[in-house]
């Protein structure tokens, strides 16, 4: 789970800090890090820099060209990161050594999606799912056997795998198997093997009878494949959609503290209780719901669905709406193609393009209308890194 951000009921006056490389480095980035360090990328070096006070504690030259870090994400070991970079190959950095430890190519470095949950990173192509540990080896390895390449967030319990008709779930660390559906034993057995499922943190839910959408119910499972609880009919679950900015970095984000789920016919969204069944938090919406954007803490933000093309939105209809999974505190807005950056627990930070830059936006809860705006030189150097808010070099909050 994404740590909350500082408060930030005013926009922040001054940097906290702002990086000085010791030589010219090119353009200078922040790509990742964890709550004690970040790693500021440039041309042909990264600096890795104590987050609290800028200061730079070591420094990791790569002499490949095209080789400069893009993205990185912690594991659970704090001296441990997987990075891409930008040849589109993977490695593991080790952020007390500084040593780079490359992943094995996948079977395309151009179709590949990567989450990373505890000690674990999963490389995921059409054919092949294969998991590494934090030190670059490999855990396991099986089947892909999908159409496309799909993505999923990080700290996910579950990667599914296809071999012809039978489908399944699998834990990341392990690769041990948790959760088997054999299509060719359906009512319907010349059908395509067609699952429903969406994880959260402590397991995983499945759409059950989707054969007949009538029938359809979810059911709940813990990260270890036991069934815990169901839900009534009429829910379903809530789709991961990529946020803006992290599709720009080829992933997607974190994932919920509770399954979310959405119903069509009363227009809510709701959190549940895995272990009871129960909606824990439900919100109301103007018009259908439509995916998980963000989920930042213990805050989620959920989108609209789309009104039918010809016909006229609700005028107090918000495209975005956003809420604390365990105590409904929340709000909603209406931005283009916002970057969800994170949640003090009482207000909603977002990165908003305009033109070639970006405001920094703030909105409190049940405030439609944002509590402040600060512009921004550029578009595309806005980060949250270990629950703290860096543009380009310089660390704003």
């Amino acid at each position: 789970m994404t740590p909350e951000l500082p408060s930030f009921p005013t926009a922040p006056t001054d940097p906290k800090w702002v990086f000085v490389a010791p030589q010219y480095a090119g353009f200078e980035q922040a790509v990742g890090g964890n709550e004690r360090i970040v790693l500021i990328s440039g041309d042909d070096k990264t600096y890795i820099v104590d987050a609290e006070s800028g200061t730079r504690l070591r420094t990791i030259v790569i002499p490949e060209r095209d080789r400069a870090f893009r993205d990185c994400r912690g594991f659970r070991n704090p001296n441990k990161l997987f990075c891409t970079l930008d040849n589109d190959s993977a490695a593991v950095l080790d952020v007390a050594t500084g040593a780079v430890t490359d992943l094995p190519d996948p079977a395309s470095r151009t179709e590949v999606s990567y989450s990373v949950t505890g000690d674990t990173v999963v490389a995921v192509t059409k054919t092949r799912v294969t998991a590494y540990d934090d030190t670059g080896r490999t855990a396991w390895s099986a089947p892909g056997g999908f159409n496309s390449v799909l993505d999923f967030p990080d700290g996910t319990p579950a990667i599914p795998s296809i071999s012809g008709t039978v489908f399944t779930l699998r834990d990341v660390a392990t690769g041990r198997i948790i959760y088997t559906y054999d299509a060719g034993k359906t009512r319907y057995p010349e059908q395509s093997v067609n699952i429903e499922w969406t994880p959260f943190a402590s397991g995983f839910s499945v759409v059950v009878d989707n054969e007949v959408p009538s029938d359809a119910h979810v059911d709940f499972y813990d990260s270890a494949g036991k069934k815990t609880s169901s839900a009534a009919p009429g829910w379903l679950p809530a789709e991961y959609g990529p946020s803006p900015a992290l599709t720009r970095l080829l992933r997607m984000g974190t994932v919920t503290p509770l399954p979310l789920l959405t119903n069509d016919d009363t227009k809510q969204v709701a959190s549940f209780d895995p272990a009871t069944g129960k909606p824990v938090v439900t919100a109301q919406l103007d018009t259908e719901p439509g995916v998980i954007m963000a989920a930042v803490s213990t805050t989620v933000v959920v989108s609209h669905r789309p009104p039918p093309p010809g016909s006229s939105p609700s005028a107090s209809a918000n495209d975005l709406v956003w809420f604390d999974v365990y105590d409904g505190s929340g709000g909603s807005f209406n931005q283009d193609f916002p970057n969800y950056l994170g949640t003090d627990g009482e207000r909603m930070l977002l990165g908003v393009d305009r033109d070639r830059t970006t405001d920094l936006v703030a909105y409190g809860a049940d405030d439609t209308d944002p509590l402040w705006r600060m512009p921004l030189e550029s578009s595309i150097g806005l980060r949250v890194i270990g629950g703290k808010v860096y543009d380009g070099k310089r660390r704003l909050l």
